[in-house]
């Protein structure tokens, strides 16, 4: 699985659910999607015990430990409108990911959750959506911000005419599940905050945006860069989202 890439100072639903993970093995954590000092420290621990280095980057091998016997699939979605994006794709690959990919096509959006559904093996832990981005706007299959109108992209003022569609991706989600939308500035301002708390109410999970300009490259592929907006369905605050998720099964160390 391509899972995020993270470490202290981010603040996410996926932090909530690696909290919950670490908490099984015997960290006992506050469930709050904050990845500060205990929640580092934490992570340490997990990963000196197995000899795994002292660091507290959460990378895809610490996930493969700390989620053992856990099925939480990852899907990214990445618009290749522009030919300079295409390498986004062999980095989320390499990383064992399940990857689907569009560009140039009208009605890009009801082709893109098809492919996420088609590509999501048991219920979503995370999708990733990887386009260009402005304020309360990604791209899905449009490139740079130029076929929203075509239902090529996702924009505060069109969710309206692709909200059935995106309504058929809720089901797919489990209780883990979150989206993260990688595109620049797209949390950015009143308007950004607008769209992802409407997302969140569409998809019933938590979405999650940058507000400012998103690198590329092996690692920006898994992670954002600056600050992070994240909105939760009926309005509720991160921490509430976390301490509402189900325990996980206590673990055998692995």
């Amino acid at each position: 699985m391509s899972y995020p890439y993270m470490k202290r100072g981010d603040a996410l639903p996926t932090v909530g659910v690696l909290q919950l993970l670490l908490n099984r093995t015997g960290a006992r954590l506050a469930l709050d999607g904050i990845f500060g000092p205990k929640t580092e420290g934490a992570v340490k621990a997990f990963k000196s015990a197995r000899k795994m280095g002292m660091n507290g980057i959460v990378d895809q091998a610490t996930w493969k430990r700390i989620a053992a016997s856990e099925s939480l699939p990852v899907v990214d979605s990445i618009d290749v409108t522009n030919p300079g994006d295409v390498g986004e794709i062999k980095d989320a690959r390499r990383a064992g990911g399940a990857v689907v990919f569009r560009g140039g096509m009208c009605n890009g959006v009801a082709q893109a959750i098809q492919d996420i559904k088609a590509g999501a093996a048991g219920k979503l832990f995370l999708v990733r959506m990887h386009g260009h981005g402005t304020s309360g706007n990604i791209g899905i299959s449009e490139g740079l911000d130029t076929m929203t109108g075509h239902r090529a992209g996702l924009d505060l003022n069109n969710l309206r005419n692709v909200e059935a569609d995106l309504r058929k991706l809720r089901p797919a989600f489990g209780p883990y599940g979150s989206v993260q939308l990688m595109g620049c500035n797209t949390g950015q301002g009143a308007r950004g905050r607008t769209f992802l708390a409407r997302l969140a109410e569409i998809w019933g999970v938590p979405v999650s945006a940058g507000v400012d300009t998103q690198l590329s490259g092996p690692t920006g592929i898994f992670r954002f860069e600056g600050r992070v907006v994240t909105r939760c369905p009926g309005g509720r605050s991160l921490r509430d989202w976390c301490r509402t998720r189900p325990e996980f099964a206590e673990m055998t160390p692995v």
